[in-house]
């Protein structure tokens, strides 16, 4: 029962954030007059794109502890964890496709671009508190496990 809300719901969000994904890629830059207003689009739609990845985000994880309490397995924790590597990544992209308009726009400010190493950054820090998380529900689950044994022992054949 949970298996299947949970998978639905995941995959709710993954179109989410394809339809941004999507919306990002379909601006098109013949659209505007110059390149500083379409560069303005460019990150109005990568804007919302990372609010909605990390709104996305957020629910998953909530969710993830909620089905974890549930169930007592584990390996939910696995899908906020795909979620923030997902949209680190497109995030990354984004980052690195603005980058390379503006440099090819005159519009480079003669700085470098390292999106994909700061977006494998973010994702172990961010990953670090899921990390802690994790790690304290299974300690809690422990204890309940060991306090049913306790009480079961304990009952009268």
């Amino acid at each position: 029962m949970y298996n299947k809300a949970i998978i639905a719901v995941t995959a709710f969000f993954v179109l989410v954030l394809l339809y941004f994904a999507y919306k990002y890629n379909a601006v098109n830059y013949h659209k505007y007059a110059t390149p500083k207003e379409y560069v303005a689009q460019f990150l109005a739609v990568s804007n919302q794109f990372s609010v909605a990845g990390l709104i996305i985000i957020i629910a998953s994880w909530i969710g993830a502890n909620v089905v974890v309490l549930l169930t007592k397995k584990l390996g939910w924790f696995w899908i906020p964890f795909l979620f923030i590597v997902m949209v680190n990544m497109i995030s990354s992209y984004q980052t690195e496709a603005l980058f390379l308009y503006k440099q090819a726009n005159d519009m480079w400010d003669g700085s470098f671009s390292i999106s994909f190493i700061g977006g494998a950054v973010l994702i172990i820090f961010i990953s670090i508190p899921l990390l802690v998380n994790y790690k304290i529900v299974k300690n809690d689950l422990k204890k309940q496990k060991a306090k049913l044994e306790l009480e079961e022992f304990g009952k009268p054949l």
